[in-house]
């Protein structure tokens, strides 16, 4: 089985690649589809058809249409997130990585409140992942966030960056790409095809943070 490598870009213009030596690589070597459809140009929605298969419209009790509940987000998209395509590749003997921004408004803290939709608690891991890297809401500042973390099917780990120093490796996009590469060498180590799924916050409008010696970094993810 092929291993496959799926990388998600978060609010991407077409006039961004020439800044971005790594994607426009990615483009000159690979295929382009020149003629492509997408379900929604909203965050949400866009998300749960890619990790799903589904429209929009076929999504939750009365679909997913916006970034937040009831119309959408995390709290909408939580109740069928076993659908998705992690699952079966996870028991097809995929070794499954999501590393980088999941849905709108998934928390480190969890959710106990039935009038935001979806009940899950703090550091929930969704299934059908083996190793789990995901950053809530406080991932565009690229410092200054809070991760829930899963190796191997292990425990959850709250990984907190808020009111310490920001040091180079904290910066998120560095931390997202570290990740993703742990999890290649995981899956080699235990000899299974990769399914991973990498989600930089960049280069989302708040995203770029402030570099220890203040400058701006640029937003370029990977």
């Amino acid at each position: 089985m092929d291993s496959i490598v799926f990388i998600i870009m978060d609010d991407f213009g077409a006039d961004l690649p020439q800044y971005m030596s790594q994607c426009t690589s990615l483009k000159s070597d690979g295929v382009n589809f020149t003629n492509h459809f997408v379900t929604s140009p909203v965050c949400s929605p866009s998300r749960a058809s890619m990790m799903t298969g589904m429209h929009c419209h076929n999504m939750g009790p009365s679909g997913i249409f916006g970034n937040d509940y009831p119309q959408g987000g995390y709290g909408v998209f939580g109740s069928i997130e076993d659908d998705g395509f992690q699952t079966a590749l996870q028991a097809a003997g995929y070794y499954t990585s999501f590393v980088g921004k999941y849905q709108n408004h998934y928390l480190t803290t969890g959710n106990a409140n039935p009038a935001l939709g979806f009940l899950y608690p703090a550091l929930h891991v969704p299934n059908g992942w083996d190793d789990w890297w995901g950053p809530d809401s406080g991932l565009y500042n690229e410092f200054e966030y809070k991760v829930t973390q899963s190796i191997g099917g292990a425990a959850a780990t709250l990984v907190d960056t808020t009111g310490g120093l920001k040091e180079d490796e904290d910066y998120l996009t560095r931390k997202i790409q570290a990740s993703a590469t742990a999890s290649i060498a995981r899956a080699a180590a235990a000899s299974k095809p990769l399914l991973l799924v990498v989600c930089p916050g960049a280069t989302h409008s708040g995203g770029g943070g402030v570099d220890p010696e203040g400058k701006r970094w640029p937003a370029d993810p990977i």
